[in-house]
Order: structure tokens, then sequence, then C-alpha cells
């Protein structure tokens, strides 16, 4: 990847380019406007932060307003916009598609307890409960 991908030529701590900088609180539309993200072609029907043990996640539902959802989680050290951009437009073409930040990813709060994924399965369990959603397909991206 060159830098010109890279939100402004910026780079971590590591060296690596930076390609997002959402920023907690952030609506999906402020984000989307002030950063000028062009790839996500889906805005979202609705999104905010719902207060789930302990944290506030970060959420966006695109796509159909009915039918079983399409629940997307991104991987460690990473975003909706960052795993899901280029297929989320396509996946909410077809059906309702919910995405989420996990904790202490992008703008989900942390907590004072390490990020596992029995943890994070508790959290996406009691956000669809705050959605009201009964039923749900899964799509992980799941690395260590």
């Amino acid at each position: 990847m060159d830098g010109a991908d890279a939100d402004e030529g910026r780079r971590s701590s590591s060296g690596h380019p930076v390609l997002f900088s959402p920023k907690l609180g952030d609506s999906a539309e402020a984000y989307y406007e002030r950063d000028n993200v062009s790839t996500l072609e889906s805005k979202p029907l609705e999104s905010g932060h719902a207060p789930v043990n302990g944290i506030n996640m970060y959420y966006e539902v695109h796509g159909r307003k009915e039918g079983v959802p399409l629940v997307l989680l991104h991987g460690g050290g990473s975003t909706i916009l960052v795993t899901f951009s280029r297929v989320l437009p396509v996946f909410a073409g077809r059906r309702r598609v919910i995405a989420l930040e996990e904790q202490a990813h992008g703008r989900t709060t942390d907590r004072n307890a390490p990020v596992a994924f029995e943890s994070s399965a508790d959290d996406v369990a009691a956000l669809l409960r705050y959605l009201k959603v009964d039923q749900a397909d899964i799509l992980a991206l799941l690395h260590r």
C-alpha cells in the first residue's frame, strides 16, 4: 500500500500508514463526510452507541429495514470501515446488515477488562437485545 491511500500520509507509531481516523463519539454521517470516505457506498439507516456490559458500543444498521440481519464482526485491531467497507454495500443491497465496533476499537469505548472472545460474544448478544433482534446470521473475521 502506498501513502496515497493513507489518511493524509500519517503513520502510526509502528510506521504503518493510518488508514482511518474515527473519533470517539463521531456519528457515521460526520465521519464519512469529514474524512470524505468514498469506498463505502452504503450509508447507515441508523447508527449510534449502545450501552452494553459497561461499554458504549458503536453500531451501524445498513440495507433493508426488515429481515434477519447479517451481523459483521471485525478482527482484532480493526473497525467497520477497514474490514468491511468494500463488501458492506454488496451485503446491504440484499439484506439488513448490522456492523459494530468491538470493545476498545474505533468508536467503541474500553472497560477495565481484557478483550476476549467470550466477552465479545456477550457484547454482541447484548447489542442484539438492545436493537430488539431475535435472530441473526454472523460473519466474523477472527485472527490472532
